[in-house]
């Protein structure tokens, strides 16, 4: 019985290629710089100022706390972000839950887990 190459399965159910979602150092250049105007963000842990850092506002969340736990010194699993009290869901972009440059998010840290940790860890693992 011949197929239909028009009508067979792999014709009609496309599977997305694995890509790029932006999550940490893997988004290029290009991909960063079209994603907006900027974002200048306040990060706050446990009601101090950790750091300052400016996004474009379409990066994502992923992203964003990529490089919040890549400047704190700890695995990115290791922190929860959160905006006017609510966590924000990793793969959310900056616009998508409304903060504007100025705003301030809260770090929260996973139990037990100390700032630069990773670096220690590293340092372990090279003696």
């Amino acid at each position: 019985k011949m197929v239909d190459k028009e009508k067979s399965p792999d014709k009609v159910l496309k599977m997305p290629e694995r890509g790029n979602y932006g999550v940490g150092p893997t988004a290029s250049d290009d991909e960063l710089e079209a994603s907006g105007e900027d974002a200048k963000l306040t990060f706050v842990l446990d009601g101090k100022v950790m750091l300052q850092q400016t996004f474009k506002v379409g990066q994502g969340f992923d992203f964003v706390k990529f490089k919040v736990a890549e400047k704190l010194g700890i695995e990115f699993y290791d922190l929860n972000l959160f905006f006017k009290g609510k966590i924000v869901p990793d793969p959310l972009a900056i616009v998508d839950m409304g903060v504007k440059s100025g705003d301030t998010i809260e770090i929260k840290l996973e139990e037990g887990v100390e700032l630069g940790s990773k670096n220690e860890e590293e340092k372990e693992q090279i003696s």
